[in-house]
């Protein structure tokens, strides 16, 4: 740290000497006092002493065990703080203006398996994974699968986009003619201000609007699948035991069962469609309200039907 000479110009004074190290700034203040003046040695130590000795016994106790152990809790306390993908927008915005857009090639093998009606759409970007449309909505886009942030403010032309674009987790897999895909798909858009991708998403919050639609359609690259809607809900990031936004797999049927039921709990109402163990699960999360800062989530649970 640089020096701050506060010193007086006018007056100087001498001390007796501390014997241990002392910062800066606590020995060289402005207005001192005189140690043969009437009441010095009680103004030297408030104004020298005292402040040295606090420093002294801090600077000893920020390097003793206590500190490094009460440092190390407050840190693990606020890394296990989950978040997902869209708490992660803001950084999104500036990596998007300064890393140019890549073009990847179709896989000619992969085109092949391709349902025509999304062959076109692969071929102008081959990050395409489906289609989601959901009646009563606009919601009506493709869905891509890249990594986790390239979309965040990407349209689906790779160009620069407030208002992104839907897209997988890269932690899933969806389905194709050979390997089966995890348990729970995760699709990911923004609440935008606009009505835009996923804020209509919001009208299931109304039972009323779910007992309208109760079913909506997502088709993957290679098969069309109606899915039903089984639990609508609402929470925030970091408040929950098992988040619905890190459930994509699980090693076991009771594992699967207890993510399963974490999710259906927090249903704003009863749906009466229970997921059965083996069922193809897909989850769409949007943030609760249309600003990128909030921690509010809005989120709903579908099992495909056919």
């Amino acid at each position: 740290m640089q020096e701050k000479n506060l010193l007086s110009q006018e007056e100087s004074f001498k001390y007796t000497e501390i014997p241990r190290p002392r910062p800066v700034w606590f020995g060289e203040i402005s207005r001192p006092q005189k140690r043969d003046g009437r009441g010095a040695p009680v103004s030297f130590f408030l104004r020298i002493g005292l402040p040295y000795r606090m420093w002294y016994s801090f600077s000893s106790f920020s390097r003793s065990v206590p500190w490094i152990l009460l440092s190390a809790f407050f840190s693990a306390s606020f890394s296990m703080i989950t978040v997902d993908v869209l708490a992660t927008a803001e950084s999104a915005d500036s990596d998007v203006h300064s890393s140019p857009a890549p073009h990847p090639s179709p896989d000619a093998a992969q085109a092949a398996d391709i349902l025509p009606q999304y062959q076109e759409l692969y071929a102008q970007n081959p990050d395409l994974a489906g289609w989601l449309c959901i009646d009563g909505t606009n919601i009506n886009y493709p869905v891509v699968q890249a990594d986790n942030s390239y979309y965040l403010r990407r349209g689906f032309d790779r160009l620069y986009s407030t208002a992104g674009t839907l897209f997988l987790d890269e932690r899933c897999r969806l389905a194709t003619p050979n390997a089966a895909g995890t348990a729970n798909a995760l699709i990911y858009g923004h609440n935008t201000a606009s009505g835009s991708m996923f804020s209509q998403l919001l009208n299931y919050a109304d039972k009323a609007f779910y007992t309208a639609h109760p079913t909506f359609q997502f088709d993957t690259l290679y098969e069309e699948g109606t899915w039903q809607v089984a639990a609508v809900l609402r929470t925030e990031l970091g408040t929950d035991a098992l988040p619905y936004y890190s459930f994509f797999d699980a090693s076991t049927q009771e594992e699967w069962q207890q993510r399963v039921d974490a999710i259906l709990e927090l249903s704003l109402y009863d749906t009466g469609v229970v997921p059965q163990y083996g069922d193809q699960l897909l989850t769409l999360s949007t943030c609760g309200v249309a600003t990128v800062t909030t921690n509010s989530r809005f989120a709903v649970l579908a099992v495909k039907i056919n």
